[in-house]
């Protein structure tokens, strides 16, 4: 369907006339990632799932995990959660592991079976606490550039 010549059509943000407001956009990148949510009240058993990334940008990353529970929904919707993402860098295969704080929580349980379903997990990396930053923006930077 074509839109009409008046309508705007949707940019980047996927937003009718909405400028992008980044200085760096979004690269968009699906890869195989690990994520362990760290809880400070189960300081020995994180938990850990595996997902895909969505988009990276060097302040943050968008993931998607398929095994998210409704109790551990729950508990990071209850306080600020940290967790770390681990990947293997596609351009030298080196181990990434990075962590950052859950900002946005997109739970599907609608398509999944009772007690579980996929989940969008948008995380910050605060900088200078966020484990291998130098080596993440190094990645960033060569597939920005590529």
């Amino acid at each position: 369907m074509t839109p009409a010549p008046d309508e705007k059509k949707p940019d980047e943000t996927g937003f009718p006339g909405t400028p992008e407001r980044r200085s760096v956009p979004r690269l968009k990148l699906a890869m195989p990632v690990s994520v362990r949510v760290l809880i400070p009240e189960e300081t020995f058993q994180p938990r850990s799932m595996t997902g895909s990334s969505i988009d990276l940008a060097p302040g943050g990353m968008s993931v998607t995990v398929e095994e998210m529970t409704q109790d551990l929904y729950l508990r990071l919707l209850s306080d600020r959660r940290y967790i770390r993402i681990a990947f293997e860098s596609p351009l030298d295969a080196e181990e990434v592991k990075i962590t950052g704080k859950v900002v946005g929580i997109d739970f599907r349980k609608e398509k999944a079976a009772a007690s579980s379903g996929p989940c969008e997990l948008r995380v910050f990396f605060e900088e200078g606490k966020s484990g291998d930053t130098d080596k993440y923006m190094a990645f960033i930077t060569a597939m920005i550039e590529n």
